[in-house]
């Protein structure tokens, strides 16, 4: 939260989803056919019927990122 509103947290930039965030389940399908989906309050994992896709770490850090990745993956 900064002083205009909701904001991106830049300290976190390209982190992917934080360890200790949990994610709601996946929502079920709607009476009409129709689904719903589930965003988590980071904006970095969502929920629908195909699951949960969670945001990747894709900061040069050696032990959680892509730190020790070779230029060529």
């Amino acid at each position: 939260m900064d002083p205009t509103g909701p904001g991106p947290d830049m300290s976190r930039m390209l982190s992917g989803h934080p360890e200790g965030v949990n994610v709601s389940p996946s929502p079920t399908f709607l009476a009409n056919g129709s689904w719903q989906s589930v965003t988590s309050a980071t904006n970095t994992a969502f929920a629908g019927p195909w699951g949960v896709s969670f945001t990747a770490n894709l900061t040069p850090d050696p032990n959680t990122g892509l730190g020790i990745w070779p230029e060529a993956m």
